[in-house]
């Protein structure tokens, strides 16, 4: 009975070393299993992020910055990366039906696979391989807004210096011609949506604005009191403010036309002209600031308030050349005087975009321009017949800096 009693524990005991090795491996998997889970979770909201975040960016062919960001997100997301993740990015154009219109977006997809080290692994008991990778993918597209899709209250800022009555390149037209032309016409496209409003602000040194029967000169620029010396932090500080008059400029061939929906008002740039003046860009981009924020202060009702707040703001600046004294708009630059410019209506979500058109001119190659508006918003016009083709395109680029991004299903391609 004994030796019978000694043989059953054996039995049990080696009975149980095999029940527990099953029981391991349940428990290694469940642990290993849960952190892997927890894991691909993790991968799925990193790279949802890293698509929602490159499509807002949206900038297309730029595929190491696209790289490099959902690279970044995934790193953030899950710590314990045995290597540097796999990452996959493409991108695709297309239309889609949004609210029943049909829209145009472009599509972001990012692949990523992580390995990590198991935890429990074991040749002699079921569990996970040494390492495991996980793979998730997601897909985000954003569709543009375009001047359609919102009002806008655009200000022109154009250059009426003398060097605009020359012609351009081979052609016979002047300058001032073909800049007056392209605006009216974008003007009358633009204006034919009640709401939409358009400002003209035509400079050489100074802008010009019409009091009654009068036209007065009009200089942002301030000085120091006492002092001749320019004071640049003030003029920042007074930007949106009314002007200092430079006295009466009735010889002034040109005056500033405030928001006005009215294409009449607008096409009266048709008979002004250009002076013999030097060229003071950054008078025209002061005044242009100074018209948006009065419309922008009007008194309205709370809801149309709140409704003015998703209009574009935009100020698109036309010019032939470099300032006269390029000093000034440096040093307003530097004073902060485009920052505040941009702060100002970019407040609460509202869309505002600046930009440069050089005539004739190359514009891209002035520091303080590209400080001022970015170095992505100066573009060159060099063909008389691609003014207004230019001056579209670029409108529309500054529509679509703001879209609507949304997440969509990982299993679309």
């Amino acid at each position: 009975m004994i030796s019978m009693s000694y043989k059953q524990r054996g039995a049990a005991a080696i009975y149980l070393v095999l029940l527990l090795i099953p029981l391991f491996g349940t428990v290694f998997l469940a642990l290993e299993g849960t952190r892997f889970i927890q894991k691909q979770n993790r991968l799925a909201d990193a790279s949802e992020a890293a698509a929602l975040a490159i499509t807002i960016a949206n900038r297309e062919n730029k595929t190491n910055y696209e790289k490099e960001m959902s690279t970044r997100y995934v790193q953030s997301y899950i710590r314990d990366i045995n290597n540097t993740p796999v990452l996959s990015v493409s991108v695709k154009k297309g239309e889609d039906s949004v609210n029943g219109v049909i829209k145009s977006y472009v599509q972001y997809k990012v692949d990523a696979t992580t390995t990590h080290k198991s935890w429990f692994s074991s040749l002699l008991i079921p569990s996970f391989k040494p390492t495991e990778s996980i793979a998730n993918k997601a897909v985000a597209r954003n569709y543009p807004e375009t001047p359609g899709d919102k009002f806008i209250d655009l200000v022109f800022v154009a250059d009426f210096s003398g060097s605009m009555n020359w012609p351009w390149g081979n052609t016979r037209r002047k300058k001032i011609d073909v800049l007056k032309d392209a605006v009216v016409d974008i003007s009358k496209g633009i204006l034919e949506q009640a709401p939409n409003k358009i400002a003209m602000v035509p400079f050489d040194y100074y802008t010009a604005r019409k009091i009654g029967n009068r036209i007065e000169c009009e200089n942002k620029l301030k000085k120091t009191p006492g002092s001749s010396a320019f004071d640049y932090a003030a003029s920042v500080n007074t930007v949106f403010k009314g002007s200092s008059n430079s006295g009466s400029c009735n010889h002034f061939p040109f005056r500033t036309i405030e928001m006005t929906n009215d294409i009449k008002k607008i096409s009266l740039i048709t008979a002004m002209n250009s002076r013999g003046s030097g060229t003071a860009a950054f008078q025209g981009v002061m005044k242009a600031a100074e018209l948006l924020y009065k419309e922008k202060h009007k008194p309205r009702p709370p809801q149309e308030q709140e409704e003015y707040k998703k209009r574009l703001k935009m100020i698109l600046i036309l010019s032939d050349g470099a300032d006269s004294q390029p000093e000034h708009f440096r040093q307003l630059v530097s004073a902060g005087l485009c920052r505040k410019i941009k702060r100002e209506f970019s407040r609460d979500g509202e869309i505002f975009y600046m930009a440069f058109l050089g005539i004739d001119f190359d514009a891209s190659g002035q520091n303080s321009f590209e400080r001022c508006v970015g170095k992505g918003n100066i573009i060159d016009v060099e063909n008389v017949n691609e003014l207004v083709l230019k001056i579209k395109e670029i409108m529309k680029k500054g529509a679509k800096t703001e879209g609507i991004s949304k997440l969509h299903y990982r299993h679309l391609s």
